[in-house]
């Protein structure tokens, strides 16, 4: 099976690093140009969203990560993954719209 090539927008990971390039093998970036003929600029993040570099890499040096996307109405939870979701909601966003203060949601109280 061959790799899909990158298209603008694709999350890629970097499995070659040609020359002085600030990236590692194995690191992720979006797509942010396709360049002509077989190369493309890929932009790379800090954990807070600011950009750490981009750089410009041949097709071949990069694997295609995401594919086509699953529409959210084929998507079935159970109850459990449910309470999953909720349970991963932060604090602040939670606290604010339940009957119920942060300080008794930290004991487990209801």
């Amino acid at each position: 099976m061959r790799a899909r090539e990158p298209n603008l927008l694709d999350l890629v990971a970097v499995l070659n690093v040609p020359g002085d390039i600030p990236v590692e093998v194995g690191d992720v970036g979006t797509v942010v140009e396709l360049l002509p003929p077989d190369a493309v600029e890929v932009e790379f993040l800090h954990r807070d969203g600011r950009t750490r570099c981009t750089a410009t890499l041949a097709a071949v040096d990069v694997l295609v990560l995401n594919r086509e996307r699953t529409p959210v109405s084929w998507i079935r939870l159970r109850h459990s993954q449910c309470l999953g979701i909720v349970m991963a909601t932060p604090i602040a966003f939670v606290a604010g719209s339940l009957p119920f203060s942060a300080s008794r949601w930290d004991r487990g109280a209801r």
